[in-house]
């Protein structure tokens, strides 16, 4: 079974996700939570908005490391490429101010984590799971199937994942899952590949 944590040495934690203003959500000023942050801090376990997210990035050297040529200006060519890289990268909840796509704010996860690191629940829990390449998978949360809600389409290497433009070929997706019911637990992502290099890839994280 391969997974994200085969990957860890490579992954830059920074580039997971930047927040504009760390402290927007919390309400500003409020930093007893947070060892004193000042306001604009960017800190581990930020919740941020949607539009805030960056996707991971990796130098030359580290692509090469996990199998990708050394050219950072690489781009998958092939039709439907099979995963090579796979992670859950964000969770959202009624607690963190809901998972309409218009409103919505995130924990973002980066890839060392093994649990959130605030409460989630309510009345709806989501979470984004990032595909490079193309599977058929899905979320389960507390034995409970998501429901696939939305799916942002990604272009470019993984040095340079970004939201698609026309004309440009899809080579990964940014899923979105949502949960009616369960208000935590252990959450796990799935995905199997549809093409070379075929293979079946999960990730997990426990939800406070």
């Amino acid at each position: 079974m391969q997974t994200k944590r085969i990957f860890l040495s490579t992954i830059l934690l920074s580039a997971t996700f930047l927040v504009a203003s760390a402290h927007s959500y919390a309400g500003g000023n409020d930093t007893s939570q947070h060892g004193g942050y000042e306001v604009g801090d960017v800190y581990r376990g930020d919740k941020v908005h949607r539009s805030a997210v960056t996707l991971p990035r990796f130098t030359a050297e580290e692509l090469e490391n996990i199998g990708f040529p050394a050219d950072d200006e690489y781009v998958v060519e092939a039709p439907a490429p099979g995963i090579t890289y796979f992670q859950i990268v964000g969770i959202c909840s009624s607690y963190s101010g809901g998972c309409n796509p218009a409103t919505y704010t995130w924990e973002s996860i980066d890839a060392y984590q093994t649990s959130t690191v605030f409460n989630h629940g309510g009345s709806i829990v989501g979470t984004a799971v990032l595909e490079y390449g193309y599977g058929n998978g899905g979320a389960n949360l507390g034995g409970v199937s998501g429901s696939n809600y939305d799916i942002e389409y990604l272009c470019g290497s993984m040095s340079n994942l970004h939201s698609c433009s026309t004309g440009e070929t899809v080579t990964g997706f940014l899923k979105f899952y949502s949960f009616s019911g369960p208000q935590g637990g252990s959450l796990s992502a799935n995905t199997s590949s549809i093409a070379y290099p075929f293979g079946f890839w999960s990730d997990s994280l426990y939800i406070l």
